[in-house]
C-alpha cells in the first residue's frame, strides 16, 4: 500500500530457492531471480500484481549446464527489495510421490 500523497512505483521480485532431497555434485544458489514486475501504486492506494510462473521457474542449472527440476522443497519468495517478504513452498516429488504444497 502507498500511504503517501504521491503516485509511486514498486518493483516486486520473485526468487526461487531449492532444498533438494539428493546430494548435489555442484553448488546451488541461495536464491535465483525468476521474475519481476513494476507496478504503479496510486497515492493513498494499493495495487495488485500477478505472476504466471511455470515449472521452468523451479529448475536450476546442473554441472553439465542443463536446466533440471530436482525433487525436494522449492520456495518462491516475493520481495520488494526491502521490508517483509512473502513466500510459499512447493514439494516437488520423486517420481513415485504426489505433489504436496506446504
Amino acid at each position: 500500500a502507498n500511504v503517501g500523497g504521491m503516485l509511486g512505483d514498486e518493483v516486486v521480485q520473485v526468487y526461487h530457492n531449492v532444498q533438494p532431497v539428493q546430494q548435489m555434485d555442484h553448488p546451488l544458489p541461495q536464491r535465483t531471480l525468476v521474475d519481476f514486475a513494476r507496478v504503479t501504486v496510486p497515492a493513498h492506494g494499493s495495487a495488485g500484481v500477478n505472476f504466471h510462473l511455470t515449472e521452468d521457474a523451479l529448475k536450476v542449472v546442473n554441472k553439465a549446464g542443463a536446466r533440471v527440476l530436482y525433487p525436494g522443497l522449492h520456495t518462491l519468495i516475493f520481495s520488494r527489495g526491502h521490508g517483509d517478504e512473502q513466500s510459499f513452498t512447493v514439494n516437488v516429488p520423486t517420481s513415485t510421490d504426489q505433489h504436496v504444497f506446504v
